[in-house]
This record gives C-alpha cells, structure tokens and sequence, in this order.
C-alpha cells in the first residue's frame, strides 16, 4: 500500500488531493501542517496527523519515515524545498510531486534544486492564481487527479515537468 505525505495539508489544493486520493484509491496519507489536528482527519483509517513546521527537520524527517511520495506546493521559499529534499533522501523517500506555479520568486532556482535532487519528481506548474473560481477548482481538480494517479502508480510522469492550466 503506497503511504503519501501531503506538506501543508491544510491548503485548498493538498485538501482536494487528498480527498481525491482517499476516494480512488487505497493509499494512506499523513497530513503535515502547522495548524492540524484530529478533525482535520476524514478517514481515521488511513490518515495521521503531524502538526509542526517544516523548519522542524526532526519532526519532518519522522513524518517522511517510511513514505513512499511526497507532495508539496511551494510558494517560493527554496530554503524550505532543499530542506525537504535532504529529509526525503535521509529517510529514503525517492518520489515527489511538486507544484511549482510559473512567476513565483525563485521559481527558476526552486526548479533547478528539484531537477538536480536525484529524486524521481514530478513537478506541476500551473498557472496561479486563476482569476475566477470555476478555473481555480478545475486547476485544483487537475493536479488532485494526476496527484493520485502518481500514487496508483509511482512510474506515472517520471521526471516530468507538466504544464496545468
């Protein structure tokens, strides 16, 4: 049974992924964000909470124990992505799906620090923010279905870049 951490679970996206794998698929998901707790669980069977901050890299490294996937949204700190990198290679974690929206700061550093981690990564960049809310919930449907194709099949999009809009 593949074991995803979802960072930031707390956010409009990670919450449809992990909806959306919940619903198609028998993956068990953690939930990392500073601000969980027990009723932000849905499915007591196979989610957990961590509650903490990514600068926590103990607490981080326990959360990334025994994943297979990693999913993360990143708002253009590259200090928080190389952290996260580190803590997946010390536990061992090889997989990563990375929303990488196109004109945030750093996004060229943030991409080339993924491209050259030595992880197997898929990184999705859509476009960010659209302007209405039909188009910001197709985007967000979008990633949360090629997310949970990744986790049915981690071979999915291997080292591939994706352009959602």
């Amino acid at each position: 049974m593949t074991k995803l951490l979802i960072i930031g679970a707390k956010g409009s996206l990670q919450q449809a992924v992990a909806a959306n794998v919940l619903a198609e698929s028998e993956a068990e998901i953690t939930l990392f964000d500073q601000n969980l707790n027990l009723e932000d669980v849905t499915n007591e069977m196979r989610e957990k909470v961590v509650t903490g901050e990514i600068s926590d890299e103990p607490l981080l490294g326990s959360a990334m124990r025994e994943q297979d996937i990693v999913f993360l949204a990143v708002n253009g700190n590259n200090q928080a992505v190389e952290t996260i990198i580190n803590q997946m290679k010390q536990a061992k974690v090889e997989r990563l799906i990375l929303v990488l929206p196109r004109e945030i700061s750093n996004e060229v550093a943030i991409n080339d620090t993924v491209e050259n981690s030595g992880l197997n990564y898929t990184i999705l960049r859509p476009d960010w923010l659209p302007l209405d809310v039909a188009s910001s919930e197709e985007v967000r449907h979008q990633i949360a279905h090629i997310a949970n194709r990744i986790v049915q099949d981690p071979q999915n999009y291997q080292t591939e870049s994706m352009e959602i809009n």
